[in-house]
């Protein structure tokens, strides 16, 4: 958050973290604005902020005895023109996750 020095786009980034925190999901067509086809795209979740900017995130597990917990990371604030750059990156890390460990990332449980 030290590169949005806008307070009300701070504000809106901060709403929409505790909005994802809490299962909360923007309509499909508010999150999809970049399309990718590497590994990354099956995760990679981005979510329109104030102005130009884009906050892009995605679930994660983490195995905690028998048990897996999901986990937001939120891996950046940026421009649109800016998100291949990231997501070849992201394409990198994701190439060493199994099948089985993308579809508990992609796994919604609806209580």
């Amino acid at each position: 958050m030290l590169k949005v020095e806008n307070a009300e786009t701070c504000k809106e980034v901060l709403t929409l973290l505790e909005n994802l925190a809490n299962g909360r999901r923007q309509p499909l067509e508010m999150k999809k604005l970049f399309y990718h086809h590497g590994t990354s795209s099956q995760l990679l979740e981005q979510y329109k902020v104030k102005g130009l900017l884009h906050l892009v995130w995605t679930v994660d597990i983490l195995k905690k005895n028998l048990n897996y917990i999901q986990i937001l990371k939120v891996w950046d604030i940026l421009p649109l023109s800016e998100m291949p750059k990231l997501a070849n990156q992201l394409d990198v890390l994701f190439e060493n996750y199994t099948l089985e460990k993308i579809n508990h990332c992609k796994h919604k449980s609806l209580r």
